[in-house]
């Protein structure tokens, strides 16, 4: 049976055989170009020779007939193949196209070496190498050296079935040309150029003008599918139960939501290239579950799909001197021209890698909510992309929460989501029926008990919280567990000390825990100290649990982080006894967690939040996990996003905000020392759930230094709280400068008319104070004001004030030498706003006297000044 891999890109590569009949013949091989187009050689398949297509999944070969064949040396030709078996395959006509600009391009081309061998199925082979010399638009050959060594052992002719194969530049895969002969170590080939030179080979591959791509092997390049995680993966064989629950296990087959996931299906069947959909809901709605079926389903057709974890995204920022134009050291810094784009992220420039798909790819995003900077930035590139085939960008965020977040992503990804999103799903607004919850119910305890002959009734489920997917499938769990449930508490609070009490059981044998040895009152005294010494109380286990659970330690690291129980802080600094129990705890934790390189702690997070909520002294070990020595970044970064998902449970509210109050300096101290992580951002989205606390506000410092990523929303946070605190105690001069700092960070987050207006107002406020009182801030309100000014598109207004504030720079550097870069970028300003107004020569000698060359800016001047034609 024939089964077409789920994939394209390499595995496009078929095989071409030519020739009269089965016994003399040609083999070679050929690239998939379109749903029934074939680009292969014409040195393989005759002018007028019969020939077919071989799939290298498939035995079947398929007739096929010659629709183009290039002359001369453009020895190419164009196969169309009725009943293609990739018809069906997503993207099939998706290909990108390139020249090769610069020898040393990193090339490879894959297909069937053995010439002459025709029966069964054969594996295609890859060779790899590297372009030879730059190639012209006209030139007509082009040859790669081979760099693979392996190929080189292999014989001269196994290399004759190899022409037909397409060329492929590395990593984007465009096609650069198709090989016509090899003899190792070389390939020859004939360049696209001289294909898409003739407009009948244009017009059948539907290749339109301006779609020629240059490549020159210096282009960072990063493929979507190697940030993709999976969006299931298998539960832990005997593992606790509560491993039968999270999302990605789908332990419980999908039920309902026929409706939702027919929408999303629609969504990604869309023709644009790019969209994006958000789906909504609160905890336990099954959001995830539903991202993952999609996912499931996509990835079952030829998709590249999967979850694209938000670690993954900040590390894809560049260094800030990717764009030196954004220098935000006191504000907004306008570029040379007029296509400013307001806000632009420091990674759109050069340095940036373009973010490369190579087959439809469906990128999830779970909770995007405080990353607000880092998922802007990620639309934006995918949307300057244009060159990848469809991508489709699924959001998956909580519900209710912070109204503003759209809003703000929308600001960061420069206006691209409101005309990208086209769907958007609420869970909340769709809760399960009364028969869709039995339906679950039943399902649920299938599942959870696949060889149990009789099952029991199912629970219960007219309560309004059973309409939560996640709260039927526990009520089914706890039916089977204990079918007669009259258990007090609450259904999560129940199950957590079911969990709790089933963990306790594989207490490693040999020690007792402390109610054991407390049963005992015969035991000797100091039989009795030294027992205790080796045994935890529950307490004490189950703020180690919480440990793991706020820190997702690996094996190695538990050790580590466990001093912060206080029921195990001794036991680090004290004799082999009490360390001993603390390895106990350890090797406790390592036995009833599942996990590899790291431990995987409770969930889903419903789970986790009562855990936590249920945890006695939570403040206190969220603080003391801060403290230790042993914590690293990634351990802060999981804490904070636990606490914060998790806030709901008030226990652990109060818990962050204790962390908050009491260790807010250094929190941000940390994220500016580690901009290129999820901290920044965290730490902002934390600061936020408590803004009106008058012990953060005093205590939080303003960054100054260049725009990073990373703490874009963090910078903007601080700068609003220092004018906030200036302006309640009416440190007007402060005000100002707090106002001059916070329209740079909102400018360079994309909130241009808000930086306008902090720049505005600190203008106001200088302008009242005496004339040669703080010239030097004046100077830099002036500045920022006219570069937010023209930020926002208003050239004419933005004049006066990049005017003044270039004179006043350039008095105040007369005086004194520090302020000659300042009179520099009020110089360039001040270009750019000439410029914009239409007073060229101005814009010119202004730009002259930032430093800019001359012959340049006169040359720039002529241009400028030709009249349009009409």
């Amino acid at each position: 049976m024939d089964t077409p891999p789920h994939r394209l890109a390499l595995e496009r590569v078929v095989e071409v055989y030519s020739g009269h009949d089965d016994l003399v013949g040609v083999t070679g091989s050929g690239y998939v170009i379109g749903a029934d187009l074939v680009l292969a050689s014409g040195q393989v398949v005759g002018p007028d020779t019969p020939c077919q297509v071989r799939a290298p999944w498939s035995a079947r070969w398929i007739a096929a007939e010659q629709v183009w064949r290039g002359r001369g040396a453009a020895s190419a030709v164009l196969l169309r193949v009725p009943g293609a078996p990739w018809a069906e395959l997503p993207g099939i006509e998706h290909v990108r196209w390139a020249r090769a600009a610069a020898p040393g391009v990193r090339c490879l081309a894959r297909g069937f070496p053995r010439a002459g061998q025709r029966a069964g199925f054969r594996d295609a082979e890859t060779l790899a190498g590297l372009v030879d010399a730059p190639v012209d638009a006209a030139a007509k050959a082009l040859t790669v050296s081979v760099g693979n060594p392996g190929s080189h052992a292999v014989p001269g002719s196994l290399w004759g079935g190899m022409p037909g194969a397409a060329l492929l530049a590395e990593p984007a895969g465009q096609i650069i040309g198709v090989i016509t002969s090899g003899t190792a170590p070389r390939l020859d080939a004939v360049p696209v150029t001289a294909l898409l030179s003739d407009a009948r080979f244009r017009e059948l591959a539907g290749v339109p003008p301006g779609r020629l791509e240059t490549v020159t092997g210096d282009e960072p390049s990063v493929p979507l599918a190697d940030l993709l995680a999976p969006a299931r993966d298998d539960p832990p064989p005997d593992g606790p139960d509560w491993t039968l629950l999270p999302a990605r296990h789908a332990v419980v087959p999908f039920l309902g939501r026929e409706e939702e996931l027919a929408r999303l299906r629609a969504w990604a069947a869309e023709p644009a290239a790019l969209s994006i959909a958000v789906l909504t809901g609160r905890a336990g709605t099954g959001k995830s579950r539903l991202a993952g079926e999609l996912c499931v389903e996509l990835a079952g057709s030829g998709w590249d799909a999967g979850l694209l974890p938000l670690d993954t995204l900040y590390d894809l920022a560049p260094e800030p001197d990717a764009d030196p134009r954004l220098d935000r050291d006191s504000g907004p810094d306008v570029g040379p021209g007029p296509e400013v784009d307001a806000g632009r992220a420091a990674v759109d420039g050069g340095a940036s890698a373009a973010l490369d798909a190579v087959r439809p790819t469906l990128l999830v995003v779970e909770h995007p909510e405080p990353s607000v900077p880092v998922v802007g930035e990620l639309i934006r590139r995918l949307a300057k992309h244009g060159r990848n085939p469809r991508v489709r960008l699924l959001l998956v965020a909580r519900e209710p929460g912070e109204p503003g977040w759209w809003r703000r992503l929308d600001t960061a990804a420069g206006g691209w989501l409101r005309r990208l999103n086209t769907t958007t799903i609420q869970l909340n607004t769709s809760p399960l029926t009364l028969p869709e919850r039995t339906e679950h119910a039943r399902a649920a305890m299938k599942a959870f008990a696949p060889s149990r002959a009789a099952l029991p009734a199912p629970p219960h489920l007219d309560d309004p919280e059973y309409g939560l997917p996640l709260h039927v499938h526990l009520a089914a769990l706890m039916r089977l567990r204990d079918e007669g449930g009259h258990a007090r508490g609450g259904l999560l609070e129940r199950f957590v000390a079911r969990e709790l009490a089933e963990w306790a059981l594989a207490w490693p044998t040999g020690h007792q825990r402390v109610d054991d040895v407390t049963a005992r009152p015969a035991v000797a005294v100091d039989d009795m100290m030294a027992r205790q010494a080796m045994a935890v109380d529950d307490v004490t286990s189950r703020q180690a649990m919480a440990v793991v659970t706020l820190t997702a330690p690996t094996p190695a690291e538990l050790p580590g982080l466990l001093p912060a129980v206080p029921g195990l802080r001794d036991a680090a600094s004290s004799g082999p006894g009490l360390d001993g129990r603390l390895q106990d705890m350890a090797a406790w934790l390592r036995r009833i967690l599942p996990g590899g390189e790291r431990l995987v702690p409770p969930g889903p997070d419903l789970v986790a939040e009562q855990l936590l909520s249920g945890t006695e002294g939570l403040e206190s070990l969220v603080l003391a996990v801060h403290d230790l020595d042993g914590r690293t970044v990634r351990h802060l970064v999981r804490m904070l996003d636990v606490l914060r998902m998790c806030a709901g449970g008030e226990r652990v509210r109060s818990a962050l905000r204790t962390l908050v109050t009491a260790r807010a300096g250094s929190l941000v101290e940390e994220a500016v020392t580690h901009p290129g992580t999820r901290l920044g951002d965290l730490v902002n989205a934390v600061i936020g759930l408590f803004p009106a606390e008058p012990e953060v506000m005093a205590a939080l410092p303003v960054r100054t230094g260049r725009d990073r990523l990373g703490l874009r929303a963090l910078d903007v946070t601080l700068s609003e709280l220092a004018v906030h605190r200036h302006r309640a105690r009416g440190e007007r001069t402060a005000l100002a400068e707090a106002l001059s700092m916070l329209s740079g960070r909102l400018a360079a987050a994309g909130r241009v008319g808000e930086a306008v207006a902090a720049a505005a107002e600190a203008v106001e406020i200088h302008a009242v104070a005496p004339p040669y009182e703080e010239a030097a801030g004046r100077a830099e309100a002036l500045f920022d004001l006219g570069a937010c000014l023209l930020l926002a598109g208003e050239a004419g207004a933005a004049l006066k004030p990049a005017q003044e504030a270039a004179a006043r720079f350039r008095i105040l550097a007369e005086n004194d030498p520090r302020y000659t870069d300042e009179a520099v970028r009020a110089q360039h300003n001040l270009a750019c706003a000439l410029l914009e107004t239409g007073r060229l020569g101005e814009a010119v000698r202004a730009f002259e006297a930032a430093g800019g060359d001359g012959g340049f800016a006169a040359h720039l001047a002529a241009l400028l000044s030709v009249p349009a034609a009409h």
